[in-house]
């Protein structure tokens, strides 16, 4: 883990994370347009909640789930740094990621990761040709459900304080 953090602290034109059998995904921050929805999300995440509990691109130790380095991050209190930097999932509430394009290697085990974990919320926000929101909670046998008034466009998401139940 700390030459995880090390290589991330080198380097801050990417992403480094971690999956469950300790392969190392290494993947670039994301282009303008991706970049664009983060910024716009997390604008309007701060104003619903705070910036003591918004963060973009906070490594997030799972621990048996590797290392993930999602977009943003929604907490009830800001977290503190545990092992090699990173911070553990205590306080998770939410986790939103834009993606744009065919997924990459190792974004289809990212939901089951966040379940294990008990993290109530996962948004994945789909940049590509739908340009929506998929939002999924977390049932009573930790399986994340989509939210029952289905996928949002990402502009009325974007319009209204999120809501992350």
């Amino acid at each position: 883990m700390d030459g995880l953090a090390a290589m991330a602290a080198a380097d801050e034109h990417h992403r480094y994370e971690m999956t469950s059998d300790g392969q190392v995904m290494i993947s670039p921050i994301g282009d303008p347009a991706v970049a664009a929805v983060v910024s716009r999300l997390a604008m309007s995440l701060l104003r619903a909640y705070g910036s003591e509990r918004v963060v973009v691109h906070l490594g997030i130790d799972f621990a048996e789930g590797g290392v993930r380095v999602p977009d943003i991050s929604l907490w009830d209190h800001l977290p503190r740094a545990s092992r090699a930097g990173y911070v553990g999932t205590e306080g998770l509430r939410l986790i939103a990621e834009v993606r744009q394009g065919s997924d990459p290697v190792g974004w289809l085990d990212r939901g089951a990761v966040y379940a294990a974990a008990g993290v109530p919320s996962y948004w994945v926000i789909d940049q590509g040709d739908t340009k929506v929101a998929h939002r999924h909670l977390l049932d009573a046998g930790g399986t994340y459900r989509p939210h029952p008034s289905g996928p949002v466009p990402i502009d009325r998401l974007l319009a209204t304080a999120p809501n992350t139940d």
